[in-house]
This record gives structure tokens, sequence and C-alpha cells, in this order.
């Protein structure tokens, strides 16, 4: 059913559709994490143990060296929760106030993660943000790299401004995109056998290479008067 866009901010988070099982203990490593994500193609976990809850990004994980040996409760940023009953306006506050991209969900027997991607499929159904264009909510000037850039420099980069994309540029021309999870999948690999939420990471010490050999080259793309309805699409 299509919901107007102050319907949508007013529902219950409850009635979105979110992950259930990206649930960790604060004691378990970070490359069961990493072995979940990569199953279940998030890029958030949340973490919980003695009444504290936490969440762990790709962009945590592109930090780290060590998986198999890091503990999430090393890793984790605590950023509080909201309740099922919350309303989809306060959690898209709290993910603002906070610059995370989702957050625990805590009920009596059950604790969950909602996230951007969660907000954004919700979005699909309502109609009016049509009337938006891409330009008005758009982040300008972006961090860009060029398509010889050294793999370890983009990962150091991402590390330094808290981001996890960065567009490719030839000439001034857009020619794919590299992620924080597209580096964290490449070079935090399994040393054994991977099974379902294990992937035992051996230890990296370079990123050897450039970002065209790792880059998305076709990355998707709208022009700035593109409506936000198709964006989020």
């Amino acid at each position: 059913m299509t919901k107007t866009l102050e319907e949508l901010a007013r529902s219950n988070i409850s009635d979105l559709q979110f992950s259930t099982d990206s649930v960790f203990s604060p004691e378990e490593t970070a490359s069961k994490v990493l072995g979940i994500l990569k199953d279940t193609n998030r890029t958030e976990a949340v973490a919980a143990g003695d009444k504290k809850y936490g969440i762990i990004t790709v962009r945590d994980l592109l930090g780290i060296d060590q998986p198999e040996n890091t503990k999430i409760e090393t890793i984790w940023r605590q950023v509080g929760t909201v309740s099922p009953n919350a309303s989809v306006l306060e959690a898209v506050d709290h993910l603002i106030k906070n610059n995370v991209t989702a957050i625990p969900v805590i009920s009596k027997n059950e604790v969950a993660l909602l996230s951007q991607q969660d907000i954004s499929t919700a979005l699909k159904e309502v109609s009016e943000i049509g009337s938006i264009k891409a330009k008005e909510i758009m982040k300008t000037p972006v961090i860009a790299a060029d398509k010889e850039t050294p793999i370890a420099h983009a990962r150091s980069i991402m590390l330094e401004k808290g981001i996890s994309h960065i567009p490719i540029l030839n000439n001034q021309k857009l020619v794919g995109i590299i992620t924080g999870e597209d580096i964290v999948n490449t070079f935090i690999t399994a040393s054994t056998k991977v099974t379902r939420g294990n992937r035992e990471g051996a230890k990296i010490t370079r990123f050897p290479g450039q970002v065209t050999g790792l880059m998305e080259k076709n990355p998707l793309k709208v022009t700035p008067d593109t409506n936000v309805h198709e964006v989020v699409k």
C-alpha cells in the first residue's frame, strides 16, 4: 500500500522489513561478522551483550588487519537503540545525529537492526518524493580519485574521511566506483575453508594494485535532475 511521506515518517519501524539475523556477541571475532555480512549482502551488523548494544560496519572492518584475532568489542560503536514502537522519523533522526547507517532495534524478546537500506526500501512506496530532484539533497563536492590511485591510498581516504564509497575518474569523467566492501572482501580473505559466518582472515600488511583493477566499472548513476523516487528505486 502506497503511503505519503508523512504517513511513513509517523509509522512505527515495526512496520518495516529489517534484519534479525546479523546479531553478535561483543566477544565474537570480526572474522565471523565478515562472513555473515558477505553471506547476507549487508554492510552492517549489531552486537549485543550485558545490556550494551552497538553496530559494526564494513567501514569498521576496513580498519583492521587480523579479523580472526580482533574482538567485536574493540571496534563496535555504541550508538544507542530504538524500540519497535519508535517512529521512522525518530529512527532517521537518530541515524543523522549519530552519523551512522544503522541502529539496533530492541524489544523484550528480540534484537534486530534497522538500516538506511531498509528505510530506502520503504521509500520506494512513497511516490510524492518524485517531486524532489537529486540535486536538492545530494552531497557536493564529492571526494573522488583518479583511476591510477593505489588501493592502499583509497583505503586511507575512506578511513580518514569516514566514507565507504569513492567515485573513480579518468580525465574528469566517471569510469567506476570503489567501495569499502570491495576492499574488505578482496584483501581480508579466508585463509581456511569458508563456512557461513566464519571467514578466518589472513594478516594483511599490504593492499597492492590500483583502484582500476578493483572498482565497479559500470556503477549506477543518475543526473542531478533525476527525481528522488527514481534514485531510491
